[in-house]
């Protein structure tokens, strides 16, 4: 326990009280706290007080916490086991990170942008154990036990802490060779009548809106291909089996090299942007800090082209 266990404030006096409820006696807990029993039982006393609770029944031969004192044991073992781990965390700032660090990431997006540096990352980082967790569905990540995640698209869970990483930008591309043999949109409403390859996870269903000049049209559209991988959907492109609607993080190597071509270039499409989230419990483990410098530099440098 740390030097909160010395504190005649509130802290002291909750870390008193769960050291009590540990040890299932005054005398033990008096000894582990090197205090007298007499000043354990005044501070028992005064927290009883302050909280207009009491937390343990007493008999000469025994102590038994209340239910009452139990609902305080719960919520408060927590609390003062974050404020140990803070402690020890900022007191080795300058060693190296250590011990697991859970990530959960993309499928495609992680194996495009984050699995490729991952011997470089725990190459610099050899104390540290990386587990990564690789969906597309989002994780709850206090549930989970996850300490950071990276997310794509707009972020709704305002329990989380963010830091953008970089912008996702989306386009409609197709081969060159589905475009000689379709015809060439001219209007967002002409793809009604081309082969649509759907990414199923997206929000707005099978709509893909697209702007111009701040006018919006919203195009319903039929599917041939409605998949969950974006790397399917990537490869049917390639293809040439439709225009798809895809991310630059995923396309942007096939628009350099010419094997994919910007269906509709003045039409934007909506943009949100790449974020790594980590739990918003007021403090960043160094473990989740070095993750996120590390690939937020790989992944800005990657996608400015």
């Amino acid at each position: 326990m740390t030097r909160y266990n010395q504190d005649e404030g509130l802290l002291g006096l909750y870390s008193t009280f769960v050291t009590t409820a540990q040890a299932e006696s005054f005398v033990a807990a008096a000894q582990l706290l090197e205090l007298s029993p007499s000043t354990l039982g005044r501070r028992i006393k005064k927290l009883e007080s302050v909280l207009k609770t009491q937390l343990f029944t007493r008999t000469t031969r025994q102590v038994n916490i209340t239910e009452a004192g139990q609902r305080y044991l719960e919520a408060y073992s927590g609390v003062l086991s974050q404020l140990d781990s803070i402690e020890q965390d900022m007191a080795s700032e300058n060693s190296e990170p250590r011990g697991t660090l859970r990530v959960s990431i993309p499928n495609t997006f992680g194996r495009l942008h984050i699995s490729p540096y991952l011997g470089e990352f725990l190459r610099s980082y050899p104390k540290l154990k990386l587990e990564l967790i690789q969906k597309d569905n989002f994780e709850d990540l206090m549930q989970q036990n996850i300490d950071v995640a990276i997310r794509i698209g707009t972020l709704s869970n305002s329990s989380l802490r963010a830091k953008r990483i970089a912008p996702n930008i989306r386009r409609l591309v197709a081969s060159p060779n589905y475009l000689a043999q379709a015809g060439v949109p001219q209007w967002p409403a002409d793809l009604q009548n081309h082969q649509c390859l759907h990414f199923s996870h997206l929000s707005q269903g099978k709509k893909w809106q697209l702007t111009k000049d701040k006018v919006t049209r919203k195009v319903e559209i039929t599917p041939t291909l409605m998949c969950d991988d974006a790397s399917a959907l990537l490869a049917a492109a390639l293809d040439g089996s439709g225009i798809a609607l895809l991310a630059d993080f995923i396309t942007y190597s096939h628009l350099q090299k010419g094997t994919l071509v910007e269906v509709l270039p003045q039409w934007k499409l909506n943009q949100s942007d790449i974020y790594a989230v980590y739990p918003n419990t007021g403090f960043l483990a160094q473990k989740s800090r070095v993750f996120i410098d590390f690939f937020a530099q790989k992944i800005s440098a990657a996608l400015l082209f």
